[in-house]
Formats: structure tokens, C-alpha cells, sequence
């Protein structure tokens, strides 16, 4: 994870799920996580108020230092986790376990999206015709204004 602010995921579903424990090995250079909600993770306070990871969604971290993550658990199998994105804006997780074309992964639901971005604003803007981003990446989080609600899958390994 870079330093900064970064958006990660997680095709894995953790031993243990509490965002706060999840974090620890980067507790060092943790300034605070957020949902897609707002909620917030503040290491220095001692304030957990996201709980558990949820499978499907990104989370943002800003941290001091880059840093590696490693997620230990079951891996998820993404073609049976409905992946539920609202009207407006939503951090969303990339569940396969490797890169794969980012309009290939959202073409059932790209005439809903608006823009899809990464941590560091490299867009997709479907209507422009522009991708930017080219794969969606293991490990990674992404950021996607919607016209509508939607479900859809990812496909399978």
C-alpha cells in the first residue's frame, strides 16, 4: 500500500474480520481507514467504528509510509458473491485473484456507471469512452459513481 491515501480490497475472507485487527500489521504507519460509509478507524484513539471487514467492499487508508498487507483466510469464490452497488458513489473490491480487463469484469452493469476511479484518480469514464485504469487489480479498491442501483458477479477464476 502506498504512502498516502490508497484503496485496498480483499478477494480473501479473514480469519479474523475486525478491521482493527485486520490493520495491525500496519498499525505502525496507520493514520485512519475509512468505508464507504464514512466510518472511520482511528489507530491512535483507539476507535474502531467500521467493526468487521465486509466482503465486496474497498476501503481507503492513509498511511505514513507505504506498506505491505497480508490477508490471511479463505478465498472467496467471486462468481457466487452478489456484488450490490447503490445509486451515487461506492468503494467496491475486487474479488478474483488476478488482473483481469476492467470493462470485461463491469460490462453487465456499464451503462449504470458514471466513472469508476482508483486511489490515486485514474478514471474510467464509460461515456468518454476512456480507460484509464485498463485491469482491475488483486488487493486493490475502486471508487464508482452510479446512475442506479445494481447487482451483478464477477466471473470465476
Amino acid at each position: 500500500m502506498a504512502q498516502g491515501w490508497y484503496i485496498f480490497s480483499s478477494y480473501i475472507e479473514p480469519i479474523n474480520p475486525s478491521i482493527d485487527q485486520l490493520l495491525a500489521p500496519v498499525y505502525n504507519s496507520l493514520i485512519i481507514a475509512k468505508d464507504g460509509e464514512g466510518l472511520a478507524y482511528l489507530p491512535n484513539f483507539d476507535f474502531n467504528g467500521i467493526g468487521d471487514l465486509n466482503n465486496g467492499e474497498g476501503y481507503m487508508v492513509k498511511l505514513s509510509s507505504a506498506n505491505d498487507l497480508t490477508i490471511t483466510g479463505t478465498k472467496l469464490m467471486p462468481e457466487t458473491y452478489v456484488m450490490n452497488l447503490e445509486q451515487g458513489w461506492n468503494m467496491f473490491a475486487y474479488l478474483r485473484d488476478s488482473d483481469a480487463d476492467l470493462e470485461q469484469m463491469l460490462a453487465p452493469i456499464i451503462d449504470e456507471i458514471i466513472i469508476v476511479k482508483t486511489f490515486d484518480g485514474t478514471a474510467f469514464l464509460p461515456d468518454w469512452d476512456y480507460n484509464g485504469i485498463g485491469d482491475l487489480k488483486p488487493g486493490e479498491g475502486y471508487q464508482a459513481k452510479m446512475n442506479a442501483s445494481v447487482t451483478f458477479y464477477y466471473p470465476q477464476n
